[in-house]
């Protein structure tokens, strides 16, 4: 039976009014993360998903991991939510965009961290959570294979590290700063080169793939001058102050964002938090810790 591992002190406190941490106890047997298959010429666009089945009841908050795929054969137009995840821009309060992904050679690294306490919001159920469109490239020869396989993103464990991540995270935060992720199965995807299909005009690839720069950056920034003075932090995005800086920070940051009295931070936190460094914690800090998690940006730009 496969079971949950649980990390302790991976996340700071959440408060979750409809599971405690005590009921979390193993994953269910069959939940797994599925990549679909889709054949296509060189040349062509094609259309994938990633699937979730059979999530375990309390649900799934934050995700960390990667795609790598053969750059050599296809590549990546656009990553987008599937219909799996909620909606999430009627929750009230300050909440910023739960998910980033980061497009690069060879690998799509994918970082999806909720900050409402409102469990109807998780990943649950059995859907698709992400749909990903590409091109055969022009030159993949015929009868070629794209494997898409989901790996841990590579990335330094902690700022300045050598050590390198090596996990791969579907998880549920919970209320004492216990983080469960869990084990589901893995199933690959592949893109099959067709060799019977003449190729189509590749100027009718699509247009509209993502810029390097978010677009859904949090536009309430406060007019008003800083009402604090904020201290220089100890290491910028390590809002939990465990030591790394992870998904778990941006967790921790969006619920501080969304109910600040009832999820307080303390000064130090604080510190940590002003990634944009400007003496004022909003969404624009959890955007770009963000793209630090996505692998968007380095670390040097965080608190710079």
């Amino acid at each position: 039976m496969k079971t949950k591992r649980m990390i302790a002190g991976l996340v700071a406190a959440m408060t979750l009014a409809s599971v405690s941490a005590s009921a979390v106890v193993t994953a269910a047997d069959s939940f797994s993360v599925d990549i679909s298959k889709a054949e296509a010429a060189a040349g062509e666009s094609f259309e994938l998903t990633l699937d979730l089945t059979n999530i375990p009841s309390t649900g799934i908050n934050a995700c960390d991991f990667g795609i790598s795929y053969d750059s050599s054969l296809v590549t990546i137009d656009e990553v987008t939510l599937g219909s799996l995840a909620k909606d999430v821009t009627s929750v009230e309060g300050t909440l910023p965009g739960p998910f980033e992904c980061n497009i690069e050679t060879g690998v799509i690294s994918v970082m999806y961290a909720l900050g409402t306490t409102d469990s109807t919001y998780f990943l649950n159920g059995t859907g698709t959570f992400l749909n990903i469109s590409g091109t055969v490239n022009a030159d993949a020869a015929a009868g070629s294979e794209a494997v898409f396989k989901v790996v841990p993103v590579d990335r330094a464990v902690t700022p300045g590290s050598s050590t390198t991540n090596s996990t791969v995270v579907f998880g549920y935060m919970a209320a004492d700063e216990t983080t469960t992720v869990y084990t589901p199965t893995f199933t690959d995807g592949s893109v099959s080169v067709l060799g019977t299909v003449t190729p189509t005009d590749p100027t009718d690839a699509p247009t509209d793939a993502p810029t390097d720069a978010p677009t859904d950056a949090p536009t309430d920034a406060p007019t008003q001058a800083p009402t604090e003075i904020i201290g220089v932090g100890s290491k910028y995005g390590d809002v939990n102050l465990d030591g790394d800086v992870s998904v778990a920070d941006v967790v921790k940051l969006n619920v501080y964002l969304l109910n600040k009295e009832a999820a307080p931070l303390t000064d130090e936190a604080k510190a940590n938090a002003d990634c944009v460094r400007n003496n004022v914690i909003n969404g624009d800090d959890s955007s770009l810790l963000m793209n630090y998690v996505a692998s968007l940006i380095a670390i040097t730009e965080l608190g710079k």
